[in-house]
């Protein structure tokens, strides 16, 4: 009477079958497993229709004898649907040692499989991580040692070739410090629409003008604790992973709102990660594009995936790395011929913005440089300086926090105007430019539609270079002290 309460309540999926498989007896839960509604129904399958594959059967019962033998197994329920369990068994032998009788249970594992799948997976984009870390480590003298000794005054193809080289080269290096989570950030409060506004420019530059751009910005939006120059990173990543889903035409939306996850309003975000109940802004990324199917969406973190000819597959790898190492959180909503939308939820900080903004000002001139500084210093601004176009890039790459503002010469020795702002507009996209010329002819006006960058002309008035300046920065110039923004003189320089 015990065996049989026994048989009839325990968990596993218990059951009693021949060696031909002909169903004796089973339990409640074995019924439940399967979807079977009776055990009468159960007997009139056998156990042969609960396998895949008849040989793995047949193996198994070989297998049999008096200890029992465990295996793991993919078997079928009655409705078709698939399942892994872990089978256990028993033979029960007559005196000529012919198998008689089988006794055996099975213990579903199918979220268990899952689970260890995932550990399997995560330990291995540990390692991708670690040697992903490692060899961007390396990449750093190999690049300064490169770039130095490049002659930046010849324009030979060849050497423009290197230096094409040499600045893919550190894209990449900063694409695998993102996906390795070894990069060092600057975390500090942020309001995501002003970053948006002045990314205006460079999300022009970047899609085509047949492509629609819409900006939809809560007004109350919170502040959040992040490294502003890797975020400026996603959003260019997001901005190109959408101009290719786009080739021709399209919309694409910046929509930024404050967002409260309760448990009771759980979301899954990337590789299943559940978004933890608290307090976050959130920054939807989406286009109208070709979408992607649930393989492509469910793979497309993975390092070196990609379904683009050319790239390496470190792009969205190297977002989800960021967002992670920022304590955020990223999902994807996609569908073939239905767009993609990118949902990023950063936590919330209480803490006070910065309205501090920093100009990068490059002036061969040392007196004008100078008066320059010591002007833009009085108004407000925190500023840096440089003689030509190598010392600033020299000096950007040593300054930890943001540049907003680069100004600097058209013309100058070793770099001109525009190649410096093309190669930190590289690391830093939100950068606003302000050319100072003598002259603004036609090949001039070229250049400054292709960066969207604005032109003082020489000799200058510093208060027509800061009202170009404040138009720049529009909204977080605005919340400067008025008595700081108008201390600008009209000292002719």
């Amino acid at each position: 009477m015990d065996y049989q309460r026994f048989f009839e309540f325990t968990p596993a999926a218990s059951y009693i079958a021949t060696p031909d498989g002909v169903i004796v007896g089973c339990n409640p839960a074995f019924l439940r497993l399967f979807g079977f509604r009776s055990v009468e129904e159960a007997q009139a399958h056998g156990m042969a229709s609960l396998y895949l594959d008849q040989q793995t059967l047949a193996d198994f019962v070989k297998r049999l004898g008096v200890p029992p033998v465990y295996a793991d197994q993919e078997l079928r329920r009655v409705d078709g649907s698939h399942l892994h369990a872990l089978a256990g068994a028993v033979g029960i032998f007559d005196q000529q040692q012919q198998l008689v009788q089988i006794t055996g249970f099975f213990l579903e594992e199918s979220q268990l499989r899952a689970s260890r799948q995932g550990l399997y997976e995560a330990l291995r984009i540990e390692a991708l991580e670690r040697l992903a870390g490692n060899i961007a480590v390396n990449f750093d003298d190999l690049l300064w040692i490169a770039g130095d000794r490049l002659p930046a005054s010849d324009s030979g193809l060849l050497l423009a070739r290197m230096r094409e080289t040499v600045r893919s080269a550190s894209l990449l290096r900063q694409r695998l410090l993102a996906f390795s989570r070894m990069q060092m950030l600057q975390p500090a409060p942020l309001h995501l629409n002003t970053l948006l506004t002045r990314l205006g420019a460079m999300i022009s530059r970047t899609l085509s003008t047949e492509i629609e751009i819409v900006f939809d910005l809560a007004r109350d939006l919170g502040a959040t604790m992040v490294d502003q120059v890797q975020l400026e990173q996603i959003i260019l990543e997001l901005v190109e992973n959408a101009r290719d889903a786009m080739p021709l035409s399209g919309r694409m939306v910046f929509k930024t709102e404050n967002v409260t996850i309760t448990r009771n309003s759980a979301c899954q975000s990337a590789h299943d990660d559940l978004v933890p109940p608290g307090d976050y802004t959130l920054l939807s990324v989406g286009d109208n594009g070709i979408g992607m199917d649930d393989p492509t969406r469910e793979r497309a973190f993975e390092p070196f995936f990609g379904t683009k000819w050319l790239g390496r597959g470190l792009g969205l790898s190297a977002v989800h790395g960021i967002v992670k190492q920022s304590r955020g959180f990223i999902h994807i909503e996609s569908a073939p011929d239905e767009g993609t939308t990118f949902l990023i939820y950063l936590p919330r900080t209480e803490q006070e913005v910065s309205c501090r903004v920093t100009l990068l000002i490059v002036e061969g001139d040392e007196f004008l440089r100078r008066q320059m500084r010591e002007h833009f210093k009085r108004c407000g601004y925190a500023v840096l300086v440089a003689s030509n176009g190598l010392e600033a890039c020299k000096v950007a790459a040593g300054h930890e926090g943001q540049i907003d503002v680069l100004v600097t010469e058209l013309v100058m020795q070793h770099m001109i105007g525009p190649e410096l702002a093309q190669r930190l507009l590289m690391v830093r996209p939100s950068l606003q430019i302000v050319f100072l010329s003598p002259t603004v002819g036609p090949h001039v006006g070229n250049l400054v539609e292709h960066l969207r960058a604005n032109v003082v002309a020489k000799p200058l008035l510093l208060s027509a270079l800061a009202a170009t300046i404040s138009a720049l920065l529009g909204p977080r110039e605005a919340s400067k002290p008025s008595s700081l923004i108008n201390e600008t003189g009209g000292t002719n320089v």
